[in-house]
């Protein structure tokens, strides 16, 4: 491969990641937010109105909640784990696990030799 290829490659590739990036963002600040109702106490009022509801329905919220981000982590570490599994495999031709190369003298010194 000519090494010109790389050279314009690389940086081309990040120019165009960087594009994409500004192209996103300027979507997203477009998009119009809003508030919540806003309460003269600070938001105590919402606290107050969630307390006098009692324990029950306040650890069933909470355990929906848990419920909730379990799911999510649960779904974010399969897809990780799969991405991970298709890249372990691919990194070998053979199937075989990946491993570090090593030169020989390396593999017959001890781990915390003097030696050099």
């Amino acid at each position: 491969m000519d090494p010109l290829v790389p050279t314009i490659l690389i940086p081309a590739s990040a120019a165009v990641g960087v594009l994409f990036a500004v192209i996103l963002w300027q979507r997203v600040s477009k998009i119009q937010m809003t508030g919540g109702s806003v309460f003269r106490s600070g938001d105590r009022a919402y606290l107050l109105e969630e307390e006098q509801r009692g324990d029950d329905e306040v650890i069933q919220k909470a355990a929906d909640i848990q419920d909730a981000i379990s799911e999510g982590a649960n779904s974010f570490l399969f897809t990780e784990y799969k991405y991970l599994g298709v890249f372990m495999r691919g990194s070998r031709r053979d199937g075989a696990a990946p491993s570090f190369p090593l030169r020989r003298e390396a593999r017959r010194l001890p781990l915390f030799s003097r030696q050099a």
